[in-house]
């Protein structure tokens, strides 16, 4: 059996953990990333998780990181840890440790995980799609992750939904993520008169709720995500598509894959599966590790 060592970098913490290639868990370790920090600070939190892991025998590391990286390792967006743009992590790490470094967007390891070791298992075109602080996805197609020429594919957060939203909400662009990642999800609800809060996006989702401005963006909402979902079947025609992030959590997938039928051409839609993801938070380590097997 092999092993290979997982780092998930956010913007908030550095999750790292020493995975089988069967996509098992033996060791994890996570710290704190201080994006506000400088840049050597920053590299220094990433190799401390690495130090405390590698005492395990490994064959190399992979890093799911948010934003987009080049062929050769450089750091070319990364607004969430913008001290690291232009920054060649790949072979900084390669001179440190002497072990092959693997590096990918985070959503296209979370879609990897999924497709491997999770609830899309066993189909060859897939699609992971993370309702989060933001929308990101990644593609598989014939069972290889998609990147587009300049690795950014999988960018349907930014996919225009509503273009006259711009006019009517000073602060939405009228993209996918203007209406349905979690934090424009709750502005949506206090924009609308919502007195609670502290609501969070499970309660504006919930099935059956007493809050009447929960219950009109709980519809607007589904409206939105079945738009923004309708796009991606009607265009990529995949097996199934895997939610992840904060939003998938919430109770709305019957709704949706009602709605769906508005927005999306009957024939894609009654062959695609959509189902919730299967490793939750482990997601994002696993798919890393398994840049370095694939």
């Amino acid at each position: 059996m092999d092993f290979a060592l997982g780092l998930d970098i956010g913007g908030t913490k550095i999750e790292g953990a020493i995975i089988s290639d069967k996509g098992k868990i033996f060791d994890k370790y996570r710290t704190e990333t201080h994006a506000e920090k400088s840049r050597l600070a920053i590299v220094n939190n990433i190799t401390t998780v690495i130090k405390k892991l590698i005492n395990t025998e490994i064959i190399g590391i992979g890093l799911g990181v948010p934003g987009f990286v080049d062929k050769h390792g450089k750091i070319l967006f990364m607004p969430n840890i913008s001290k690291l743009i232009n920054f060649n992590i790949k072979t900084y790490l390669e001179k440190k440790f002497k072990l092959p470094i693997k590096i990918d967007n985070d959503a296209n390891c979370f879609t990897l995980a999924e497709h491997l070791y999770g609830a899309g298992r066993g189909y060859d075109n897939m699609i992971g799609l993370i309702l989060g602080t933001g929308i990101g996805a990644g593609i598989i197609i014939n069972g290889k992750i998609y990147a587009g020429k300049t690795g950014s594919a999988g960018e349907f957060g930014h996919c225009i939904i509503d273009p006259t939203a711009d006019e009517i909400h000073r602060n939405y662009k009228g993209d996918f993520e203007s209406f349905c990642s979690g934090p424009n999800i709750v502005a949506r609800y206090k924009e609308a008169g919502g007195k609670n809060q502290d609501v969070t996006v499970e309660h504006i989702l919930k099935l059956k709720s007493s809050d009447s401005v929960a219950k009109q963006i709980r519809k607007e909402t589904i409206k939105y995500l079945a738009i923004g979902v309708g796009n991606i079947i009607n265009s990529l025609n995949p097996d199934i598509i895997v939610f992840g992030g904060g939003v998938s959590n919430a109770n709305f997938y019957r709704d949706l894959k009602h709605e769906l039928k508005r927005y999306t051409i009957p024939e894609p839609l009654k062959h695609v599966k959509i189902l919730k993801n299967k490793l939750g938070g482990d997601s994002g380590v696993i798919g890393a590790a398994s840049l370095v097997f694939c």
